[in-house]
């Protein structure tokens, strides 16, 4: 049995993740250190956290906006990214040729009436 997931070797894996993911786990992980504040008496200590997690929070924040600017598709899931480039590589090239053929007949026939 492969050491991958369900035993399928390398063809199966997570494509559930997209450009934020690595960015989820940072900000879970910063924002959980929230829960030990009321043990921490110190108040440098407490502001470096909070101040930590603001930074992690809005540098999400930032990341998200830039990403939703310049490639919205990375913030689509990788399943969905592959099954979109599996649907543009099935139209073959002769199937374009044709729509653009039938587009420019009906052009044609609308200036001729």
């Amino acid at each position: 049995m492969s050491r991958f997931a369900g035993g399928k070797g390398t063809r199966h894996f997570n494509k559930k993740g997209n450009i934020m993911t690595p960015l989820n786990w940072l900000a879970a992980i910063v924002t959980s250190s929230l829960f030990a504040i009321p043990k921490i008496n110190s108040i440098v200590i407490i502001s470096l956290i909070v101040a930590l997690v603001f930074l992690v929070v809005f540098f999400y924040a930032g990341m998200y906006v830039y990403w939703s600017i310049t490639d919205p598709n990375r913030l689509q899931s990788e399943q969905y990214n592959i099954e979109t480039k599996e649907m543009a590589l099935r139209i073959e090239p002769s199937d374009i040729i044709e729509a653009i053929e039938n587009k420019a007949e009906i052009i044609t026939m609308n200036k001729t009436d």
